[in-house]
């Protein structure tokens, strides 16, 4: 989708709409704000969001205007581009909550990851990492007071983040490159992501990020407490890597995804049986059976090449023995 002025995917005016389970990808604005999603005095919530790979002046994912005190909670904001400020997220005179976000990989003229332009709050379990600008690659902030918590803020080119009349706290968070932010409990260790440059931004088995934030309220969390970044560490993950056996089964997310024209699919068997993947368009129409076969246990992943299918939205289902699990994909051409 392509907008003039604002909003190429989606425009909020006065509006509470609620967003779950969505994709916003490649749209742009060809000058003016909002690639993906612009929001004026609207108090959206958006969950599990993926904002990725839109373009506009400011604010390439979102734009946040005027008391548009959205709720963004286990989202992403990815690859996503402004011409001059707000590569991922820019906020003006707004006071959101912004929890368990990764905001990665975006890049603008002027504050890659966020900008913060009159504005008051707070944001918890973030993790901020890869952006990149001209100036201040992590964020800027403008009369603005923001509150960081149990977050990571690191690999961000250049200058981290830069303030001109504003204050920042951070506290119990992972920052690289300086300890000496207001707040208790910061560290300045590598967070050892699983694979940041492919975009996956859960943390490794042994990660100094690993137990090392603190309760906020009655938030849930594996482990002695909490931990850094928008990603909880659990347990069962790291005796599934002791065994090299999945202990779930699972239909791990689609990479690329939007994808053109291939994605990967990755899935976990606990136990060998017969697995059916099978591709449906957004009609429920079957198109393709990528696998019909019996298979051990372990991780396994397959490769689907939608050359031949148009652009749009397709479902792909996973079923083997009991478990049955379905997800969507978007092809982009």
């Amino acid at each position: 989708n392509i907008s003039e002025s604002a909003g190429g995917g989606i425009v909020m005016h006065y509006s509470n709409p609620i967003l779950i389970d969505v994709i916003i990808s490649g749209n742009k604005v060809e000058e003016g704000i909002g690639g993906g999603i612009y929001a004026e005095n609207s108090d959206a919530t958006l969950t599990n969001a993926t904002i990725n790979d839109n373009r506009a002046e400011r604010g390439g994912g979102i734009y946040l205007k005027d008391h548009s005190n959205c709720i963004i909670s286990h989202s992403i904001i990815r690859k996503d581009t402004a011409i001059i400020s707000g590569g991922g997220i820019m906020i003006e005179n707004s006071d959101p909550t912004l929890l368990n976000v990764t905001i990665s990989d975006n890049e603008s003229y002027q504050g890659g990851g966020l900008v913060f332009y009159h504005s008051d709050l707070t944001l918890s379990h973030m993790t901020i990492s890869g952006n990149q600008a001209d100036y201040w690659g992590g964020m800027f902030l403008q009369n603005s007071n923001i509150n960081f918590i149990n977050s990571i803020i690191w690999n961000n080119t250049p200058e981290i983040i830069y303030l001109l009349d504003s204050e920042i706290n951070i506290n119990y968070s992972n920052i690289v490159g300086d300890t000496t932010w207001t707040g208790e409990g910061n560290i300045n260790v590598d967070p050892l992501f699983a694979d940041p440059d492919n975009g996956d931004y859960t943390l490794q088995e042994g990660s100094p990020c690993i137990d090392t934030g603190i309760v906020i309220e009655d938030m849930e969390y594996c482990g002695e407490a909490p931990d850094m970044g928008a990603y909880e560490y659990c347990e069962e993950l790291s005796v599934a890597s002791e065994t090299h056996m999945p202990i779930h089964y699972s239909l791990n997310a689609a990479y690329p995804n939007p994808f053109n024209p291939v994605t990967s699919i990755a899935y976990n068997l606990p136990q060998n049986g017969n697995v059916k993947l099978i591709v449906y368009n957004i009609q429920g129409r079957q198109i393709e059976t990528l696998i019909n076969d019996f298979q051990t246990s372990g991780y396994h992943s397959i490769n689907w090449n939608a050359t031949s299918y148009p652009s749009g939205v397709y479902l792909i289902r996973m079923e083997s023995g009991e478990f049955i699990q379905t997800q969507k994909v978007v092809l982009v051409k």
